[in-house]
């Protein structure tokens, strides 16, 4: 049986994901959630400019994934768009200890 995922795995998730779009060329808000949304694209622009404003981080701005100052506030934006509720700060904060452990020990897939 499949075990269930709590909201700190999905928001780990995000994380990660985040994680592996800029390993493969994506450096900044646009590039990163463009491909975050690829199949979403009919409001693509909407989100990323809500995202931009709430974070407080510029679309454009040059991104380091592993930036907990950056990060945070970016997933903490997104979750909020995605489910319609702003996160637990705890859960946010719980998975990004998980995704920097994970990323520090070499246990993320690229």
């Amino acid at each position: 049986m499949k075990k269930e995922k709590n909201a700190v795995d999905e928001y780990k998730e995000i994380f990660v994901k985040l994680h592996r779009y800029q390993h493969h060329g994506s450096n900044n808000l646009i590039a990163l959630l463009s491909r975050y949304l690829r199949k979403k694209a009919e409001y693509m622009v909407t989100y990323i400019d809500l995202v931009s404003e709430r974070s407080g981080v510029q679309a454009t701005s040059r991104i380091t994934t592993t930036n907990a100052d950056i990060m945070k506030p970016v997933v903490v934006e997104m979750v909020r768009i995605d489910k319609g509720m702003k996160p637990n700060s705890k859960d946010i904060d719980a998975a990004w200890d998980a995704f920097i452990s994970d990323y520090r020990n070499h246990k993320i897939e690229l």
